[in-house]
């Protein structure tokens, strides 16, 4: 009995030690993985708010994941995007990645980690990115990398224009001047059946101060621009010297509310632009091209079509102000050592090109730029990309009063244009720089 206890005992020793060298062997070939490596580490979660939909946007990331990284997107309004923010980091769960556009670009500057030049040299940013998006240039780097353009443009009716004999949109601003007497039908009762363009009034045009941005811009009046990483505005003197380029803007803006004008074509009895558009009353409505499917959806009947915003006639210059999205490190990130790994992931223009497509929007790239979808659309946004350039607005609703009090003020008679713009400026400066 003690014999066999003993070979039972051997056998069982030899049996224990071949499965030690097998798994040895196995080990060493690299069949089973023991401890941590850098294959088996688990991958890091970065968080990105933004304003884009959390529909579309979501599903790209989910996409764009890796073994090291993956995203987790949440949707924030840009008007409570800062306050958002500062709860979070005050709670210590900031996100690590912003998407943000230029709206909200100036309330959020302080809370983007800036990428050096030393890093991103600000002549390769130049030539990826189309012209308006160096809006996100500092003097020492960016405060994020592009990614999607929203340029305004011109919508117009075409029933309206065949009707009244018009083949084609208008290309420069002195075409209303022929257009509009044989468009514009006024009723009785001091509505207009059919208006021209909704110009003159704010408070039935959403998008008077984006009209008034591009009007001034095409012009060279800066409304807002960087002085060595201060902002200012400048209106009583455009960038080629001329001290009346302003005025003249705003009195060609405002004539078209004024009932002596020859040109009268828009009053406080239209409703919101929007709406006369859609209805069927309005020739031109100055929207964004993020807007399309929307009215597309609000009158299936509606025959409409986008064309690039009017310039002025005989210039050299190509302006119109719109909306540029960029994606940002949030500078109180607690994952600093991989936030510019997910910025390299998102603005890759594999991801660019999906998220383009899935916003309808242009992509902000140069070389994505070029290639533009088949669609009846994309041709006139993709071109109109090309010189969009995004007012930085220090508080969306400041200066959208501001504006609209300025338009009042001309419209009721309490200033003229050149001290209701000199006003309008002092404003701005002190909303800028307070």
């Amino acid at each position: 009995m003690k014999n066999d206890k003993k070979n039972f005992f051997q056998i069982g020793v030899v049996i224990a030690c071949i499965v030690i060298f097998i798994f040895a062997l196995l080990v060493f070939a690299g069949k089973i993985k023991i401890g941590k490596s850098a294959t088996s580490q688990s991958s890091s979660v970065l968080f990105v708010w933004g304003v884009l939909p959390e529909e579309k946007i979501q599903p790209i990331l989910d996409k764009s994941k890796t073994k090291l990284l993956e995203f987790q997107y949440r949707q924030v309004s840009g008007s409570d995007f800062r306050n958002r923010l500062l709860e979070s980091i005050a709670n210590g769960t900031s996100p690590d990645l912003l998407i943000y556009d230029t709206k909200t670009l100036y309330t959020l500057r302080d809370k983007l980690a800036i990428l050096p030049f030393a890093d991103y040299s600000e002549a390769t940013f130049r030539q990826t990115y189309a012209d308006g998006t160096d809006a996100l240039l500092t003097t020492t780097g960016a405060y994020g990398l592009p990614i999607l353009i929203d340029p305004m443009v011109m919508y117009y009716n075409r029933d309206i224009f065949a009707k009244a004999g018009f083949a084609k949109p208008i290309s420069n601003w002195d075409e209303l001047y022929t257009i509009a007497p044989q468009i514009t039908k006024q009723n009785s009762n001091g509505t207009f059946a059919i208006s021209t363009v909704p110009f003159g009034l704010a408070e039935n045009n959403m998008y008077t101060k984006d009209i008034l941005v591009t009007l001034l811009g095409q012009a060279g009046v800066p409304v807002v621009y960087s002085n060595n990483g201060t902002y200012f505005s400048n209106l009583t003197e455009s960038v080629f010297g001329n001290t009346t380029a302003g005025v003249t803007m705003l009195n060609f803006f405002m004539q078209f509310s004024n009932p002596t004008s020859d040109y009268y074509s828009w009053n406080r009895l239209m409703p919101d632009a929007k709406t006369a558009f859609i209805q069927n009353s309005l020739a031109i409505y100055p929207g964004y091209a993020s807007e399309l499917f929307e009215l597309r959806q609000r009158n299936p009947n509606l025959n409409f079509a986008p064309a690039s915003m009017p310039q002025i006639k005989d210039s050299n210059v190509l302006y119109s102000t719109g909306n540029v999205y960029a994606v940002g490190m949030a500078i109180s990130s607690m994952q600093p050592t991989v936030v510019n790994s997910g910025l390299t992931a998102l603005t890759d223009p594999i991801v660019v090109a999906k998220l383009a497509e899935a916003m309808a929007l242009p992509p902000a790239d140069r070389t994505l730029l070029s290639v533009k979808p088949e669609t009846t659309y994309a041709p006139i946004f993709y071109q109109a990309a090309l010189f969009t350039h995004p007012f930085i607005d220090p508080n969306n609703t400041e200066t959208t009063n501001r504006f609209a009090t300025m338009v009042a003020d001309i419209a009721t008679g309490r200033l003229n244009s050149e001290n209701a713009l000199s006003k309008l400026e002092r404003e701005l400066n002190a909303i800028l720089n307070p």
